[in-house]
């Protein structure tokens, strides 16, 4: 790569990152404004396509944003390796082609997915795929339909896939990607690395002195911004959300057993969860749950009777009489919830203002998932309602039908 040595171009605090890249499937890179992130996933994307012949797959969520961001990237890591007039450089569709392989870097944006499902390559695989501001995502779900375009195919003897996010973490704490790579369950094949403009000595006096002058105004908006943490600020649903595991012997203490069930089935699914509420401490733990789609009332109690505590009331959702009734007939101790006007409301108010709920992602995976990314209600010119979103909170539900005698006034019983 010219007379450049590719050791001066890392920075100390991406050697890690650097080396991982042989070795896990996902790197994740986030951090915040000016830490030199892109520019390391950059060289290193130019740096493997030339080691080994194979073939890149650049996104974000809206296509006409790549030209500006990722592609400039790029061409900037191909300049500072000196090997430019080894790539030729097309704009209209993008792409960068590397001449000795014919191998090549595409752009798309998961705005059309059509295109990115209707990729294929001739000569070698799509093996990089390096998904950029990840955090712009709505959900885990629209990612996972990307990934699943690129590793669709059982890859040729000496390739691997190498799947790359990098992102600015959002400030609010529940988001997704927060949770999702905050967590203390990360699986083993994943690379965490996290930067700031302090890592990265090539930031500008210019650069430098805004974010300290930030710093000295407005320390949140810093934190979030340069030192790419989640503050938590903004509004949000549940800012006592605690995720952490819970031990056994911790679990074994839980006695004042809650339990919940919201009915569903084809496209909504059944929830049914369990708490421990803890007065003196005004949290809640979650416990276990069960849910899925397609679970006929049969198969529930079956599975129900696998975890529930005997003699433990079950409160399910009342709008379903005759499931109730099956479950009844089934030797459950179940009844309807009282469901008295604006207990929705509530409800969610009581749960938000819970010093604690404390959800433990291994133990109840869809809880965490559910709390963590559930948002207000909007009404049609966008402004929020005092009311949760009525999609994706089938166990939130099912955890207000179970701490109904809580958190619904005593005069309805």
């Amino acid at each position: 790569m010219g007379d450049v040595s590719l050791k001066e171009k890392v920075l100390p605090k991406f050697v890690e990152f650097w080396r991982a890249w042989d070795n896990h499937l996902v790197l994740v890179c986030k951090g915040g404004r000016n830490s030199a992130k892109s520019s390391h996933i950059a060289l290193r994307t130019v740096f493997s396509m030339m080691e080994n012949p194979q073939n890149a797959l650049i996104v974000r969520r809206v296509g006409n944003t790549l030209e500006k961001s990722v592609f400039e990237q790029l061409l900037w890591a191909i300049d500072t390796l000196e090997v430019t007039h080894l790539w030729k450089v097309r704009r209209n569709p993008l792409s960068l082609v590397y001449k000795p392989t014919q191998c090549e870097m595409l752009f798309r944006g998961a705005d059309e997915p059509e295109k990115i499902k209707g990729i294929k390559t001739r000569r070698y695989p799509i093996t990089i795929l390096w998904i950029e501001e990840l955090a712009e995502f709505r959900n885990e779900e629209s990612v996972i339909m990307v990934e699943e375009s690129v590793l669709r195919a059982e890859l040729p003897e000496g390739y691997k896939y190498t799947i790359v996010y990098s992102y600015n973490p959002p400030k609010q704490k529940q988001n997704w990607v927060n949770q999702k790579y905050n967590s203390t369950s990360i699986p083993h094949n994943n690379f965490i690395h996290h930067s700031t403009y302090l890592d990265n000595p090539y930031v500008s006096e210019d650069s430098r002195k805004k974010a300290e002058d930030m710093k000295g105004k407005d320390p949140q908006r810093y934190k979030c911004i340069y030192l790419g943490e989640a503050t938590g600020e903004g509004i949000v649903p549940f800012s006592n959300l605690e995720f952490r595991p819970i031990g056994t012997e911790e679990f074994a203490t839980f006695d004042n057993v809650k339990q919940g069930l919201d009915f569903g089935y084809s496209i909504d699914p059944v929830a049914f969860v369990q708490w421990h509420y803890s007065r003196t401490k005004n949290t809640i733990y979650a416990m276990r749950e069960i849910v899925g789609i397609q679970i006929g009332n049969k198969e529930l109690s079956k599975r129900m009777k696998a975890i529930e505590i005997p003699h433990t009331l079950i409160i399910a959702d009342s709008a379903e009489p005759k499931s109730i009734d099956e479950l009844k007939g089934l030797l459950h101790y179940v009844r309807g919830a009282k469901k008295p006007p604006g207990s929705i409301e509530h409800g969610e108010k009581w749960l938000g203002e819970l010093d604690k709920i404390v959800i433990d992602h291994n133990r109840t995976p869809m809880i965490a998932k559910q709390f963590g990314n559930i948002d207000y209600a909007t009404d049609r010119y966008g402004d929020l309602k005092n009311r949760l979103q009525d999609k994706a909170n089938d166990t939130i539900d099912a955890t207000r039908y179970a701490l109904e005698i809580e958190n619904v006034p005593a005069i309805i019983f």
